[in-house]
């Protein structure tokens, strides 16, 4: 009965159909926010790029997709390996994967977590959306526009909001890629310990 239990435990977990989540339809070319199959929030958007970059144990897809408003709005898809899992807090890996950027997380709902980031570098902000499915998959949206993302927070509760950075001291502009801020490089990612084979609770993977 226990191993039944268990399993059953497990199932929840890991499906969490109750969950928000985000993603491209391609059918309808828009962003949606969906929970339990019904769509509660959708954006029109058209892919003008896409890329991919292949690190050991991760592979990223990168996407910008121009919406309505000729805004521009960053997508990425960030897999592990079949044996391996993302081996920080969200937190964590957004620092990781934006080190030029200070962030503050702005609010949770289950495994969405929206995000303030400015620059180290000079006063720009983006605002972020990062969804975790089971530490094997990250979806990560950003703009510089933050109207799309925050009615996808207010979709979930009207009282969120973005928080507000003012870092006060700024260092001169630097060359700067002007759509796609993530950093995935054998840098910032192996050797920050990012992912660790399953099952394993020694050493993360380098």
């Amino acid at each position: 009965m226990k191993v039944i239990i268990y399993f059953i435990t497990l199932l929840l977990l890991f499906t969490g159909c109750s969950a928000p989540q985000i993603n491209f339809n391609d059918k309808i070319k828009a962003f949606e926010l969906t929970r339990d199959n019904e769509i509660l929030f959708t954006e029109d958007a058209k892919k003008v790029f896409e890329s991919r970059v292949s690190l050991p144990y991760i592979n990223v897809y990168q996407y910008i997709y121009k919406l309505d408003n000729r805004e521009f709005v960053i997508y990425e898809q960030a897999y592990t390996d079949p044996l391996y899992v993302f081996n920080k807090s969200i937190d964590v890996l957004v620092n990781i994967i934006f080190p030029d950027y200070y962030s503050k997380r702005s609010a949770t709902f289950g495994s969405l977590y929206f995000y303030t980031l400015q620059s180290q570098i000079n006063k720009e902000i983006i605002y972020l959306l990062v969804e975790n499915q089971n530490k094997k998959l990250l979806k990560i949206i950003y703009t510089k526009d933050k109207r799309m993302l925050e009615m996808l927070m207010h979709t979930l509760d009207e009282n969120s909001q973005f928080t507000n950075l003012n870092i006060g001291t700024y260092k001169k502009d630097k060359k700067c890629h002007p759509f796609i801020k993530s950093k995935w490089n054998y840098k910032n990612i192996l050797f920050a310990d990012l992912v660790k084979r399953y099952g394993n609770t020694r050493r993360s993977v380098k």
